[in-house]
C-alpha cells in the first residue's frame, strides 16, 4: 500500500497538499504551489483572494486528489463548509486512515462525499 497525494489543509487563504507516490511535484508547482521547507513532501498554495482558493479546490478535485479527514488535518470539514456556502460544487473525494495514520503504510479508504 502507498500513501496517495492528498489535500491535508483546506482553509480560506491556503491549501496544503502532501505529495504521495502517485503525483510528481511539477504538477503542483505548475499550479502555483510552493514547497514548504519544514516538511519533506508538503506544498502550499496561498492567496488573499478566497475565490482563487475555491477554484483551486475544484482543480484538485478534477485531479482526483482526496481531502484528508479530521485525523489527518481535517481538509474535508473545511471543504464541506465551502460547499455548504456555495463556494465549491460537485463531488469530492475524502481519504480516511485507520490505525496510525502517520505511518507510510497505514491502511486507508477513499470515498466520495
Amino acid at each position: 500500500m502507498f500513501r496517495p497525494t492528498m489535500v491535508t489543509i483546506c482553509e480560506p487563504k491556503r491549501l496544503l497538499v502532501e505529495l504521495g507516490k502517485d503525483l510528481r511535484s511539477e504538477a503542483l508547482v505548475d499550479l502555483g504551489f510552493k514547497k514548504i521547507d519544514t516538511y519533506e513532501n508538503v506544498y502550499a498554495f496561498r492567496s488573499e483572494e478566497p475565490e482563487k482558493i475555491h477554484l483551486m479546490c475544484e482543480t484538485l478535485r478534477d485531479m482526483s486528489l482526496p481531502y484528508a479527514t479530521h485525523r489527518h488535518g481535517g481538509a474535508d470539514i473545511h471543504l464541506e463548509w465551502f460547499r455548504d456556502r456555495g463556494y465549491v460544487h460537485g463531488k469530492f473525494k475524502r481519504i480516511n486512515f485507520f490505525g496510525n495514520d502517520f505511518d507510510d503504510d497505514a491502511p486507508f479508504t477513499i470515498e466520495e462525499f
